[in-house]
């Protein structure tokens, strides 16, 4: 290497001795990556569970939200249904003058039934007299059911039989009734 001359500018004895801010780096780094291993402990045990169980969760509601929506298509379905019915039972109603509402009168039967009264067979006699045959769960559920009915719908309400346990007392049991009362529908028909 002719023709070249290096000059060492840092003295040896200078060479080997540490930089005075070494231990504090070395210090820091330690201290960082203490801190990035605590905050990947911290995600692993505490973040992820949190964060498979909420997407679990949505996931959840995803399929909830798609049954509701088959669900509403359904109803309104129905719904579409139902004004079919009410029109051709209005278009039949005026053909017969009047005579019977069925879809009134199921709605006022269901309506006053609840849950502890479930009618069976409805039938109808000239003159818009109903006989209506049906069970109750005791004798309060039957009286429950005859106070629902719409004094205006329904008048002279009278029971014409009841059978089966507790129909004596006002004990609970599934008692069997017949039930007579003259249906004037609401609008004037009949």
């Amino acid at each position: 290497m002719k023709g070249y001359v290096t000059f060492n500018l840092i003295p040896v004895e200078k060479l080997r001795r540490f930089h005075p801010l070494l231990p504090w780096m070395v210090g820091l780094a330690v201290l960082l990556v203490g801190q990035v291993a605590g905050v990947g402990w911290y995600y692993w045990f505490r973040v992820q569970p949190r964060l498979v169980a909420t997407t679990a969760q949505a996931d959840f509601y995803r399929q909830e939200v798609g049954r509701l929506r088959v669900d509403s298509v359904k109803l309104h379905e129905l719904a579409a249904w139902m004004r079919e019915t009410r029109q051709i039972n209005a278009q039949v109603q005026a053909a017969r003058g009047g005579v019977l509402d069925w879809t009134t009168l199921a709605g006022l039967l269901e309506g006053a039934a609840g849950g502890t009264t479930k009618i069976g067979e409805v039938t109808v006699a000239p003159g818009g007299i109903i006989h209506l045959h049906g069970t109750a769960d005791g004798l309060p559920a039957l009286n429950a059911f005859v106070g629902k009915l719409a004094p205006s719908v329904f008048q002279g309400v009278a029971v014409g039989s009841v059978r089966g346990a507790g129909a004596g007392s006002a004990a609970a049991g599934s008692l069997q009734f017949t039930l007579t009362a003259a249906y004037h529908p609401p609008g004037g028909g009949g």
